[in-house]
C-alpha cells in the first residue's frame, strides 16, 4: 500500500513557513516566460484561433447568448475569450443606446466575419480586429503562465527546498515547448496549468491536517482541466489520490477507511462533474451539438487522421510520445532535454522510496495520460504539454537529491551552476525566440541558412532555383562551389521553401524527431514537429529522410 513518508510530511506542513524570498524567487522564471511571451505575441497567423475561438466568440455576441455551438473544445477557452471583452462591457455601462446594444456592436467590431481565409487575412492586418487578437493571446498566456508558480508552490508544500522548487519552476517556466505554446489561442495551455494546480491542490490536501478543502479544491482544478480539453478527464487521478488520501495513508486498511475513501472519491466526482457542467454548458443546454462534435473529435483522434501528423497507434505513437518528451519536451537542445528527462526519472526513483503518496500523484496520471494519447493516430504534440509540470518537477526531485547527496561545501556552488546553465541556454533560446519574431524575412534566415552552407560546404546540396538567387543576391553565395541547380543521384540533401517545396506520395510520413530537418526563419514555433506551420520557413533536408518518408522535392514549373 502506498505509505507516506513522516519527515516529508512534515516538511510540507511547514511549507509555508519558508521565507519570502523563497516564493518570490518564482518571478525570475515567471517574468522571462512572461516577458519574452508578450513580446513575441505577434507571430502571424495559427491555424484554430479564428475557427475555433473567434467565430464562436462572434456567434455567441451575435446570438446574445452565452453558447459557442461549438465544442470539438470545451468552452473554458470561450469563457476566458468572453472575458477579453471585460473593457468594451465596463466601457458600454450607461451608454444611451442601451449598455447590451453598445457592448455588442463594440465587440463585433473587433471579430473578424466573412470566410475563414478573408477573416484570417484580417486578422493580420493592423486594425480592431488584430488588436483583439494579440490581447486575446496575451490574456492566454498569462493564464497559462500561473502553471509556472503552482509548479514552485507545488514543491514547497512537499517540503521541498527553496532551490529545488526554483529549479522546477525553471525548467518550466524556460522550456521553448511551453514558451511558444503559451502564445497560442488554445487549449492545451490552460489544460497544462488546471493540471499544475490540480497537483498543487493535491499535495496541499495530504499535507494538511485538514485536507477536505484541499481535496474539493483540487476537483475544482481537475474540473477546469476537463472543461478546457477532454483529456484533462484524466486530472480525477490526482484528484481521486488526495480523497483517498486521510484513510489509506499509513498503510492501515479498514472497512471504515475504505467506505471514507469511497465516499470522497465520489464527492470529488459530483464536484468535478459539476465545475465541468457550469463552464461548458452546452453539455445539457446544447447537447445535440455537443455530442456530435465530441464524436467527430473522438472519430478523428481514432480512425481519421491529421495529415502529416498522422500515425499508427500502440507502439509508433508511444515511441513518438517519448521520444519528444525525452529530447524536446524539457529544452529545445537535445543533450539537455535529455539530461533532464534522465533527472525526472531519478526524481520518479527517489520518490516512490521517500513518499509514495506524492510519487504516485506525479506519475499516475502522466503513465496514463501517455497510454490514452498513444492509443490514438493523431501525434500533436501540444497534447503532451500538460505532462511537462509533472516531469519539471520530478526531475528538480532527482537534481536535488544529487546536491544532497554531493559535498556540503560545493552544494551552493552546484546548485549554481545547475540554474546557471539552464538560464544560459533554455533562458537565452527564449529571448532569442522572442528576438526573431518579426525579423524581416528573409534576410536573417538567407544570413544563418548561408553559414550553415559554409560549414557543410563538402556535401552536394541543392538549392531551389528561388533561394539560390536570394543568396546570390546578397552576395551570401560567395565560395559556396558545391551548390547544384538540379537533382542528381550525387545530391545528399536539399533547402526548400517550406510551403511549397516538399511533397508526398500515398504514403507520407514526416520524421517527428529534432534531427530530421534543419529549418530557417522566426522561432515562433517548433516547425520540426509542426510541418504545416503556415508561416515562411527555409527547409533543410536529406535526400534520405526524404526518401524514407514518401516524400519529393516539388521542382519550379519549366519556363
Amino acid at each position: 500500500m502506498l505509505e507516506s513518508d513522516d519527515k516529508v510530511a512534515e516538511g510540507g506542513r511547514r511549507a509555508w513557513g519558508h521565507k519570502p524570498w523563497s516564493i518570490l524567487c518564482v518571478l525570475l522564471p515567471l517574468g522571462l516566460l512572461v516577458g519574452t511571451g508578450l513580446s513575441g505575441l505577434d507571430f502571424g497567423t495559427h491555424w484554430d484561433e479564428n475557427e475555433a475561438f473567434l467565430q464562436p466568440l462572434r456567434t455567441a455576441i451575435e446570438e446574445e447568448g452565452l453558447l459557442p455551438h461549438r465544442y470539438n473544445y470545451p468552452s473554458l477557452g470561450f469563457a476566458l475569450s468572453m472575458a477579453a471583452l471585460a473593457p468594451e462591457a465596463a466601457a458600454s455601462l450607461g451608454a444611451e443606446s442601451g449598455s447590451g446594444s453598445s457592448f455588442r456592436a463594440k465587440a463585433l467590431a473587433l471579430l473578424p466575419s466573412g470566410e475563414e481565409e478573408e477573416a484570417k487575412a484580417t486578422l493580420q492586418q493592423e486594425g480592431p480586429a488584430k488588436s483583439f487578437l494579440l490581447r486575446l493571446r496575451g490574456l492566454f498566456l498569462l493564464a497559462c503562465a500561473l502553471g509556472v508558480l503552482w509548479v514552485h508552490l507545488t514543491v514547497l508544500a512537499r517540503g521541498g527546498s527553496a532551490v529545488e522548487a526554483l529549479l522546477a519552476s525553471s525548467i518550466l517556466g524556460l522550456s521553448f515547448e511551453v514558451a511558444y505554446h503559451l502564445r497560442w489561442v488554445a487549449p492545451d495551455g490552460l489544460l497544462m496549468e488546471a493540471g499544475a494546480l490540480t497537483l498543487l491542490f493535491a499535495t496541499l490536501a495530504m499535507r494538511r491536517a485538514r485536507p477536505k478543502s484541499w481535496i474539493l479544491a483540487a476537483a475544482v482544478a481537475a474540473g477546469l482541466g476537463c472543461a478546457s480539453k477532454y483529456p484533462g478527464g484524466l486530472l480525477l487521478i490526482p484528484a481521486s489520490l488526495a480523497a483517498l488520501h486521510p484513510g489509506l495513508a499509513g498503510g492501515r486498511i479498514s472497512a471504515q477507511a475504505l467506505r471514507r475513501g469511497a465516499l470522497w472519491v465520489l464527492a470529488v466526482v459530483v464536484v468535478f462533474a459539476a465545475v465541468f457542467t457550469i463552464v461548458t454548458p452546452g453539455v445539457l443546454l446544447d447537447s445535440d451539438k455537443f455530442w456530435a462534435d465530441v464524436r467527430f473529435e473522438r472519430t478523428h483522434y481514432t480512425q481519421g487522421g491529421h495529415g502529416p501528423y498522422t500515425v499508427a497507434a500502440g507502439w509508433e505513437h508511444l515511441i513518438l510520445n517519448l521520444r519528444y518528451l525525452g529530447f524536446q519536451g524539457l529544452s529545445h537542445y537535445p543533450l539537455l532535454a535529455m539530461g533532464l528527462a534522465l533527472l525526472a526519472l531519478l526524481g520518479a526513483w527517489r520518490l516512490w522510496a521517500e513518499d509514495r503518496w506524492s510519487a504516485a500523484l506525479l506519475t499516475f496520471l502522466p503513465l496514463a495520460h501517455l497510454a490514452y494519447m498513444s492509443s490514438v493516430r493523431v501525434f500533436l504534440v501540444r497534447n503532451l504539454l500538460v505532462l511537462l509540470p509533472f516531469m519539471a518537477i520530478l526531475a528538480a526531485r532527482g537534481g536535488a537529491w544529487l546536491l544532497e547527496k554531493s559535498p556540503a561545501d560545493k552544494r551552493a556552488w552546484l546548485a549554481g551552476l545547475l540554474l546557471g546553465v539552464l538560464y544560459l541556454t533554455n533562458g537565452s533560446m527564449l529571448i532569442g525566440s522572442a528576438r526573431s519574431i518579426g525579423e524581416v524575412w528573409p534576410d536573417q534566415a538567407l544570413q544563418e541558412l548561408a553559414a550553415d552552407l559554409h560549414q557543410r560546404s563538402e556535401e552536394q546540396v541543392y538549392l531551389a532555383p528561388s533561394i539560390r538567387q536570394a543568396l546570390a543576391d546578397q552576395g551570401l553565395d560567395q565560395g559556396l562551389d558545391r551548390l547544384v541547380d538540379q537533382l542528381s543521384p550525387d545530391v545528399t540533401s536539399v533547402v526548400v521553401h517550406s510551403k511549397n517545396g516538399i511533397g508526398g506520395g500515398a504514403n507520407m510520413s514526416w520524421g517527428f524527431h529534432p534531427g530530421f530537418i534543419d529549418w530557417y526563419g522566426s522561432r515562433e514555433v517548433n516547425f520540426a514537429y509542426y510541418p504545416t506551420w503556415v508561416a515562411d520557413k527555409l527547409v533543410w533536408v536529406s535526400v534520405r529522410a526524404l526518401a524514407e518518408h514518401d516524400l519529393y522535392v516539388r521542382q519550379p514549373p519549366s519556363k
